[in-house]
């Protein structure tokens, strides 16, 4: 049996795939692994993401735009805390809790998301990551911490 020998080609796909293989998994080990220890990370949903809280900005700053981000897009903000900001939608047959975990330690934001479809009665049917919903609120919130950090 002839075997072959790899070649550069095939060295780059595979740590292309690797790359990949990590950046899909580094968001849910941050959570529970990296530099924020979240001891309800699992009641909060699933993991969907982190962003960047600049220097410049105080913790009230940081969460008065997280819950105007969510408000400006038609979610209601369930609760404002400390280090929490929480939102909640019901839209065309989807309804979804997103929670903002800020740690200003290390200056992210954890997002977490518990989606669901629904049926026309209420009823929950499947889970749904809501994942156009969570591009929108983090693209809003990140867009809008760094004007707030570059007007100072």
């Amino acid at each position: 049996m002839k075997l072959l020998r790899p070649t550069r080609s095939h060295l780059l796909v595979a740590a292309l795939a690797l790359g990949c293989a990590v950046s899909l998994f580094a968001p849910s080990l941050s959570a529970q692994s990296g530099h924020a220890v979240i001891e309800d990370a699992e009641a909060l949903g699933n993991t969907a993401g982190m962003g960047a809280i600049p220097d410049a900005l105080d913790p009230k700053q940081v969460r008065d735009i997280v819950a105007l981000s969510f408000a400006q897009r038609g979610w209601t903000v369930k609760a404002k805390q400390d280090t929490r900001v929480v939102g909640y939608l019901a839209h065309r047959g989807r309804e979804a809790t997103m929670t903002a975990v800020l740690d200003f330690e290390s200056n992210e934001i954890h997002y977490f998301i518990d989606g669901w479809a629904v049926s026309k009665s209420g009823e929950r049917k499947k889970r749904d990551d809501c994942e156009g919903w969570v591009t929108f609120i983090k693209r809003d919130v990140n867009k809008r911490l760094n004007v707030a950090a570059a007007t100072l």
